[in-house]
């Protein structure tokens, strides 16, 4: 015995709309819908509540604490950033500096750096030394230095009964010896601004004066940023 379904009508006996809804729904008549769901599902871009209709794309919360995954890059965008220029931590510029120790006193309208260079003032003339700067910037360089061997050389230009003795092959081994390499202390950002640059040549030093452009400033290292490179004294 077969029975009939019966047909919702409505007050005045017509059949009634009926609605239907497909699998692709966003809305799982399997799952507890609210208030808004229902009044969007039945009512479309009429419903009230129609421009709460967008969802967000994101994952779905799965109720657990940890951390989730969002997104991921490819190694491509890794290596689009290694491309890009990195500031560096500190002025001093090592590339065209082969001093890299030497001392500085900061004082009130100036500063003076000490350079240690053991007998530069006896292998070395004004001609030798150059002394480039500007307001920020500074480069020291000292041409024709060899450090002295640590060990005494013993005078081979004398006999037992010290009479001196001409070497015609070690003259000749003097000036066949290669230039020496330039001496190098360069900044290319200072710590502060300066007015004025000059040095004094010693016996084994060499003293840079710098003036400060701000009296009082008080300079915490040479070189604008990073860590000091260099002796306090």
């Amino acid at each position: 015995m077969s029975m009939e379904e019966e047909v919702p009508t409505t007050t005045n006996g017509e059949e009634a709309p009926m609605t239907t809804t497909t699998g692709n729904s966003d809305y799982d008549d399997d799952e507890p819908r609210s208030a808004l769901d229902d009044n969007i599902a039945s009512k479309g871009k009429n419903a009230y509540y129609f421009a709460h209709a967008h969802k967000a794309n994101g994952p779905k919360w799965d109720g657990k604490p940890q951390p989730k995954l969002l997104s991921k890059h490819s190694s491509s965008d890794d290596a689009l950033l290694s491309g890009l220029p990195k500031k560096t931590t500190s002025s001093f510029d090592y590339k065209k500096s082969n001093i890299t120790s030497y001392a500085f006193c900061d004082e009130d309208s100036k500063v003076k750096l000490y350079v240690e260079l053991e007998g530069v003032g006896e292998q070395c003339t004004e001609e030798d030394i150059t002394l480039h700067w500007t307001s920020t910037s500074l480069s020291l360089v000292v041409q024709n230095y060899r450090k002295p061997a640590t060990m005494p050389a013993v005078d081979e230009n004398v006999d037992s009964d010290n009479n001196e003795v001409v070497d015609e092959n070690k003259n000749q081994e003097e000036a066949d010896k290669p230039v020496a390499e330039p001496r190098r202390l360069a900044f290319g950002k200072l710590s502060g601004a300066i007015t004025k640059a000059s040095y004094k040549l010693k016996t084994n030093r060499l003293i840079v004066t710098l003036i400060k452009e701000k009296d009082g400033e008080t300079w915490h290292t040479i070189n604008d940023k990073g860590s000091p490179d260099h002796e306090v004294v």
